[in-house]
C-alpha cells in the first residue's frame, strides 16, 4: 500500500468523526432556536437523539484508547433502549365530542432533549480528550493566521472542497 492510500485510509474515520460533530452542532443549534421560539418539534427532538446516537457510535471504537477512561463514554442506553419501540400517548381527539384519543408515537419521543443535548456535549468532551478537537496550544504571535492556518483549519472541519477555493499566494491571497 502505497503512503498516499495509508493516508486516505487514516483520513476517511477522521472525515467521519468530523463530519458527524459537525451534523450534532448543526442538531443543536437548530434545537436552540426552536427551544428559544417555544416551537420545539417532534422531528428535531427526534433528529437530535439520532444524531448523539451516531456520534456515541463513531467514538465508541476509541472506547479501549488509553487516553480515556471508562466513565468518559456517556450512558446512551436510554436513547438505545427507546430505539424501534412506540409508546402510547393521548393526544387530542379530532372527532367531535372526544376530548382525547390515544395514538402510538416513537418512545424515542419520551427522552428529555435537554438529557440529549447533555449527551452530546460529553461527547464532545470525549471527542476532545481523544484528539478530535481543535487545537488551542498554538497561537499566532502577531494575531494574523497564515494561510497554513486556514487550510488546517478548513481541513479540520472537513471542509477540503474550500481548501481548492482559497486563493493562491499568486493571485494576491494571504
Amino acid at each position: 500500500m502505497s503512503s498516499r492510500d495509508d493516508e486516505r485510509s487514516h483520513s476517511q474515520p477522521l472525515r467521519m468523526i468530523y463530519d458527524t460533530r459537525r451534523h450534532v452542532e448543526e442538531v443543536r443549534f437548530q434545537f436552540i432556536d426552536e427551544y428559544r421560539d417555544c416551537r420545539l418539534t417532534t422531528r428535531t427532538k427526534r433528529e437530535l437523539a439520532s444524531a448523539a446516537l451516531k456520534y456515541w457510535s463513531v467514538l465508541h471504537e476509541h472506547r479501549n484508547d488509553t487516553a480515556i477512561d471508562a466513565e468518559d463514554l456517556p450512558d446512551v442506553s436510554p436513547i438505545r433502549e427507546r430505539l424501534g419501540k412506540q409508546t402510547r400517548v393521548r393526544v387530542p381527539s379530532k372527532r367531535l365530542g372526544k376530548d382525547k384519543t390515544t395514538t402510538y408515537v416513537p418512545a424515542i419521543d419520551e427522552l428529555n432533549p435537554e438529557y440529549v443535548i447533555e449527551v452530546t456535549r460529553e461527547l464532545d468532551d470525549l471527542a476532545n480528550k481523544l484528539g478530535f478537537g481543535a487545537s488551542t496550544a498554538d497561537t499566532v504571535p502577531n494575531d494574523r493566521a497564515s494561510e497554513d492556518d486556514l487550510k488546517t483549519l478548513l481541513e479540520t472541519r472537513g471542509q477540503s472542497d474550500a481548501v481548492e477555493n482559497l486563493p493562491s499566494e499568486q493571485e494576491g491571497g494571504t
